[in-house]
């Protein structure tokens, strides 16, 4: 007489078969969450360039300063010497990032903006040598070019941001279009 039902060998196979299926679907999500960390934080990136801008415009320098937003999202402003944080700010930035404003000290016109995010914070993105914030940056007289500082997706493009130059900025580069 015949017995009906999977033998052990058969539900073993199945089990591994789901198992497998099962770690290829959470590599994929943990992949997808740090894209999207990634992509927020070139958002916030965005966002900063164009603050900056207008503030050169209005103030005829960069700014100076720090926005770092620990929970939820923060508006900042630019008095005209530093950074502050208030109710009616015009920069907002996103709880866990931090956006950093570096005036260049031979052409107050331009300067260095860095967006980071704490290791802890950021789902998986870190820096470079993965212990750190993961940052993005950018020289808004330096060119297009935004420099990445993890390795969980892009690689090390450089350690820090493209330096300012006399050439790029007698071109009238801004790397904000």
């Amino acid at each position: 007489m015949q017995k009906k039902g999977f033998s052990l060998i058969e539900l073993l196979v199945v089990i591994a078969i789901i198992a497998i299926l099962a770690s290829i679907a959470i590599i994929q999500y943990n992949k997808y969450k740090v894209n999207a960390m990634y992509s927020n934080m070139e958002a916030q990136l965005q966002r900063a360039k164009a603050w900056a801008v207008s503030i050169v415009y209005q103030e005829g320098k960069f700014p100076n300063g720090t926005c770092a937003a620990t929970v939820g999202t923060v508006k900042c402003y630019y008095d005209g010497s530093s950074i502050q944080i208030g109710p009616d700010g015009d920069l907002s930035i996103d709880a866990p990032f931090s956006a950093t404003f570096t005036r260049n000290s031979t052409n107050e016109m331009c300067g260095t903006i860095i967006i980071s995010c704490p290791a802890d914070g950021c789902g998986g993105l870190k820096n470079h040598n993965n212990n750190g914030p993961a940052k993005l940056c950018v020289n808004t007289c330096g060119g297009e070019e935004i420099i990445r500082e993890d390795t969980n997706l892009h690689g090390v493009v450089n350690g820090g941001c493209p330096l300012f130059t006399i050439e790029n900025y007698e071109k009238g580069w801004f790397g904000l279009e």
